[in-house]
């Protein structure tokens, strides 16, 4: 793997680099195309910062484990989200705004 140095991540609506994140998810299979698992959320919300559950509709591999990262941008209402995903082997990166 190779990442720049000091590489910045810019919003995807607006191209903008001030970003902040406000939730992690991470999806892990018991086994590879498995459809049974765990979905770990970590969140800046001040009533429930942590959820555990086993819905895996969201994870962004659909055979094995990923992980969405959420944000906002500073200056447009986009709420960016980044993506890592595992693949046949491969470590795929996505970013889109919702």
């Amino acid at each position: 793997m190779k990442i720049e140095p000091d590489t910045v991540l810019a919003c995807p609506a607006c191209g903008n680099e001030n970003l902040h994140q406000t939730r992690i998810e991470v999806f892990t299979r018991r086994g590879e195309d498995a459809t049974e698992g765990v979905h770990v959320a970590v969140a800046h919300d001040v009533g429930a910062p942590v959820t555990m559950d086993v819905n895996l509709d969201d994870n962004p591999s659909r055979r094995r484990d990923g992980i969405l990262v959420h944000f906002t941008c500073e200056h447009c209402f986009a709420l960016p989200i980044l993506s890592i995903a595992q693949h046949k082997g491969f470590t795929l990166l996505d970013s889109w705004a919702s």
